[in-house]
């Protein structure tokens, strides 16, 4: 039995399994065990989180995590919470950390298959210029709107009024096309005083949508999902800073918005900034209408193997929740059948079509994978 570790801000509470898979790639895996309040739609994983994980999962491979300049992530679909997830990491041949985000489809097989969820890279050198500059600032000294409650994502775990135990960080309307909201880091958001990375990606993707809220309804869409996503890192933010995140809308494409979205201070000062496009989709993502826990509850399991315990980069064991041992083999062969069935981690192709919600398709090798 093995405890867990946390990594990130208390707010956050990313959690994972100690065991690290290495593989003769380089690259390695990592059991990944959101929680179920950590929602963007109901039943399936808030983008901004598995864009932390990711970031965690990069820091913990460089020798200084503090150098790390942006995450991007393509989402082939939404990530359904209560499902078995593990991040993997390589290195590609530009030099940058490979992740991704893996959904195993039936943990209970000894050569499980899986599908990539969500993959792109995290660059571990220093971001480029800040875009839109100017906007962004311009929005440093703007009264702040008062905060709008919504039935869209509700439960949201960063701007849900309904979700208690989330950030509560509801947008409010500067103009038809820009949102603006206020906010103290709270001591919980913090590790050794500063607003780090994971936390900033996390609350940057929902104004990119907020902004586009008007081009959603003359569009005549429901909802829409995540496609892909980049944030940019440019300064160190202290817990001390009066804090804003703004989003602006782009130009809409056929079947899809844009958006735009930083984290300023109200001094001016930009922090951090992030692109989005999501993709429209007629009805509200739901997962288990009317049920809030998970389809299979948490409930990590540890294989045969022994345990090789935390480098200190991934945080302290989480006391009082253990893995409980499943039925799983973790045989050495086990594992190269379970290599020879995942899709490759790769840089992500925007023009790649992407699977939508519910129901159940074929994937890319005619196996039936259930949504």
């Amino acid at each position: 039995m093995t405890d867990l570790v946390v990594t990130g801000p208390p707010a956050l509470d990313l959690r994972w399994g100690q065991t690290v898979h290495e593989r003769d790639d380089a690259r390695y895996e990592r059991r990944f065990f959101p929680q179920t309040h950590q929602q963007e739609a109901d039943g399936y994983l808030h983008p901004g989180i598995a864009a932390a994980a990711l970031i965690s999962a990069g820091e913990s491979s460089v020798d200084r995590p503090d150098a790390i300049g942006s995450v991007a992530i393509h989402f082939e679909a939404p990530v359904p919470l209560g499902m078995d997830l593990a991040a993997l990491v390589g290195l590609d041949e530009e030099g940058s950390l490979d992740v991704a985000l893996r959904i195993m489809e039936d943990p209970d097989r000894e050569a499980e298959p899986f599908r990539i969820a969500a993959r792109g890279w995290v660059e571990p050198r220093p971001a480029r210029a800040i875009p839109d500059e100017g906007r962004y600032r311009a929005l440093a000294t703007v009264p702040v709107p008062e905060k709008v409650d919504h039935d869209l994502y509700a439960r949201c775990f960063v701007c849900g009024q309904a979700n208690t135990q989330g950030l509560a960080l509801q947008p409010g309307w500067h103009a038809p096309d820009t949102v603006v909201t206020a906010f103290a880091p709270s001591e919980d958001m913090l590790v050794d005083g500063v607003l780090p990375r994971t936390m900033i990606a996390t609350l940057l993707s929902c104004p990119t949508l907020w902004a586009c809220a008007d081009q959603l309804e003359s569009a005549g869409a429901a909802a829409a999902l995540l496609s892909s996503y980049e944030v940019r890192f440019f300064a160190e933010v202290s817990g001390t800073v009066q804090l804003r995140t703004v989003g602006l809308a782009g130009e809409p494409t056929e079947g899809m918005v844009h958006g735009t979205s930083a984290l300023i201070g109200e001094d001016g000062r930009v922090y951090a900034a992030a692109t989005a496009s999501w993709e429209l989709t007629d009805d509200v993502p739901a997962r288990e209408p009317g049920r809030t826990d998970p389809v299979r509850e948490f409930s990590p399991m540890k294989g045969g193997r022994a345990e090789r315990h935390s480098d200190p980069a991934w945080g302290t064991p989480l006391p009082g929740r253990r893995e409980t041992a499943g039925p799983r083999s973790e045989r050495p062969g086990d594992r190269d059948d379970r290599d020879a069935m995942a899709t490759p981690i790769g840089r992500p192709d925007p023009a790649e079509p992407r699977r939508s919600l519910g129901g159940s398709e074929d994937d890319a090798d005619g196996d039936d994978v259930q949504r």
